[in-house]
Formats: C-alpha cells, structure tokens, sequence
C-alpha cells in the first residue's frame, strides 16, 4: 500500500503538486489518466524514488526516503519506463535476459518468467 501526504512538486515555479493526498490500496488496481504534463509520469517517478518532492509517502507503513533504492527496485517494485527501448541487433531472448539481470533467480526460473512474459503478449518462442 502507498500513502501520500502533502506532497508538493514544482517544476520552474510551477506547482505540479499542490499539498497533494493520495492512497493505493494493496490488491487493487488503478489507472492514472490525464492530459499531457499534468504530472502522470512524475507521480511514478516520485513513488520509484526517481524524483525529489516535498511531503510524505509511506510503502508499507513505512517512509520511502528511509527504503534503500536497490533493495526497493529488486523486492517490491517494478517499473517501466515512459521512453524505453529493446537493445537492436539483440534477440528477444537477450532484451528478456536484461529484465531479470538483477533478480536472484535460478536459470530455470528465469526462463520460465521468459516463456510466461511472451505468452502474456501472445509470442511463441
């Protein structure tokens, strides 16, 4: 579960974030719509601890800014980013491979979260 508390973002004196409240409960699922530069994508990046703010969010109780950024991204969360790209001149197998670089899988496992993923997007390999 996520809260947030008061958080305040400014970009160039332009508040993004204005004493902003929000709560993700866990087991749900939710949508974050809006028009280009209404702040989507920095509301991630705060949560991802990939951009400074000014207020409170919990995960889990406890406060982002005491969570190590490593063990945060290899434990709990996964993130895709906005602008991402595939390595050219890779196979699928290796871009998969990149996924899972940092997680304390077995070989095996690994190539079974490979095969589920393509499944997910209906690829056979």
């Amino acid at each position: 579960m996520f809260e947030l508390t008061n958080i305040t973002k400014e970009f160039l004196h332009r508040k993004v974030f204005d004493k902003f409240n929000l709560t993700f409960e866990a087991g749900k699922v939710y949508a974050i719509i809006g028009q280009s530069g209404s702040g989507k994508t920095t509301l991630l990046n705060m949560i991802a601890k990939l951009e400074s703010y000014e207020g409170s969010i919990r995960y889990e109780g406890k406060e982002l800014s005491k969570i190590k950024k490593h063990s945060y991204f290899l434990n709990d969360l996964s993130y895709l980013f906005q602008n991402f790209g595939l390595v050219e001149n890779e196979t699928i197998d290796k871009n998969l491979d990149l996924g899972l670089l940092n997680q304390k899988l077995s070989k095996k496992t690994k190539q079974e979260k490979k095969l589920e993923t393509l499944a997910q997007v209906n690829v056979a390999y």
